[in-house]
């Protein structure tokens, strides 16, 4: 939508387009917007920066088609910015969140009671999604999200802090289980 919204504003005044569409083809994406993490298993983890309901949103709307053939689930990790942000947004971000198949939530940080995650997960849980995992520690979290996760699910890392830092641990889950599997 940025990308055309910028040719729209080069056009509108008649200026030339041909080198800015040129120049599009050169951008690889922003850092954290839905970036291609890692993929074990089967499974693809993909890392966004939302902290925004509606970006999380946009997010997992993005992630549900990349499930193959409508096969998978969507499994988001979310770690929220902080309380004042979950006390702002909770509401929004329980709907949000509701749009994937599965849901962990993590803290991590000693800015966020327990109690409002677990506050976040009933919302979650009203709003038709399904959240099966509370976990304040991070690493625990997101080898909670491996041991739900299956062949051809994506796993959305969704936190503005440090949660995509834990991508290794996740991946190496993966890659147990499946040996365990195997």
């Amino acid at each position: 939508m940025n990308a055309a919204a910028a040719v729209a504003a080069v056009h509108a005044p008649g200026l030339e387009t041909e080198l800015l569409m040129e120049q599009l083809g050169y951008f690889d994406g922003v850092a954290r917007r839905m970036s291609l993490a890692g993929e074990e298993a089967g499974v693809r983890v993909y890392d966004s920066y939302a902290h925004h309901p509606a970006e999380a949103t946009a997010d997992l709307a993005a992630a549900l088609t990349l499930l193959a053939g409508g096969q998978g689930r969507v499994i988001a990790v979310f770690q929220p910015a902080g309380q004042p942000r979950l006390d702002a947004f909770g509401a929004a971000y329980a709907t949000a969140l509701a749009g994937c198949h599965e849901v962990v939530l993590t803290g991590g940080t000693g800015r966020l009671r327990r109690e409002a995650l677990e506050v976040l997960s009933a919302g979650i849980n009203r709003s038709g999604g399904t959240c099966r995992v509370v976990e304040r520690d991070r690493a625990k979290a997101v080898a909670g999200a491996a041991r739900a996760a299956r062949p051809g699910d994506v796993v959305v890392l969704i936190a503005p802090g440090d949660l995509a830092e834990h991508t290794p641990v996740l991946t190496a889950a993966l890659a147990g289980l499946a040996r365990a599997v195997a």
